[in-house]
């Protein structure tokens, strides 16, 4: 795994999108132009020492419930094979103060020392306040800074405290969950491969589909190695 910049993932995908021609229902083909983004990545910070590797593997999804504690996502993190592509996401209802106070008592966990919850990294969708631990205890990655790319005008919404591109303003729910996964199945596949790339997101409960686009980046990005490994997909229920 290796921590893409958030700008070049963002360049990468905006130069795929110019050529994007939508499709006359839903989201068009724009999975395609994530796919291309996650390709174009990984073709210039390409996989390193790779491990043998047996015949592709079939992913695991679970679902847990909302009352899941960080021991409980720590035990799915430890017991991930190694090498392994792990991904956990919270649901999210933003108006839940259960949800709220379970994202804090996660991210407290991240920054104990030594810490009782591990993750590679912490992904949050766009308009989140929630106070990150530093860069020292673990990479921490926001939706509007993965979809804003170098040289476009940015505006400011209000739900977009942080600033979102106008390219970003544009996208559909299913298009967001897309951009999201597409930059986690980079980092995942760019760099040493022979460890655990643990990812922890907070999202909407509505984005569960991040989970579905990642493991179909991953497996169709052109990279052989990605789908030899174990991929386990966790979805924990919002407390709404």
């Amino acid at each position: 795994m290796l921590r893409i910049l958030e700008k070049d993932y963002a360049n990468a995908l905006f130069e795929a999108y110019k050529g994007y021609k939508p499709g006359t229902q839903g989201d068009g083909n724009f999975d395609s132009v994530v796919l291309r983004a996650v390709s174009d990545i990984l073709h210039t910070h390409p996989a390193t020492g790779i491990p043998q590797l047996g015949s592709d593997q079939k992913s695991n999804s679970v679902s847990k419930p909302a009352t899941a504690t960080a021991a409980n996502l720590q035990s799915l993190f430890t017991g991930a094979a190694t090498p392994s592509y792990n991904v956990i996401l919270l649901g999210e209802a933003h108006n839940s103060q259960a949800d709220i106070a379970r994202a804090n008592g996660l991210l407290a966990a991240l920054a104990t020392h030594p810490a009782t919850l591990t993750a590679s990294m912490a992904v949050f969708e766009r308009g989140m306040s929630y106070k990150t631990p530093s860069s020292d205890v673990i990479a921490s990655v926001f939706e509007e800074v993965v979809v804003k790319p170098d040289n476009v005008p940015v505006s400011t919404p209000a739900t977009c405290p942080r600033g979102l591109s106008a390219f970003c303003a544009g996208l559909t729910a299913s298009q967001r969950s897309m951009a999201v996964a597409g930059y986690m199945a980079a980092c995942a596949g760019a760099g040493p491969q022979g460890g655990k790339a643990n990812f922890l997101v907070f999202f909407g409960a509505n984005h569960q589909d991040i989970l579905t686009f990642f493991e179909k980046f991953v497996t169709q990005c052109g990279v052989p190695h990605m789908r030899k490994l174990q991929r386990n997909y966790t979805f924990v229920n919002s407390n709404v």
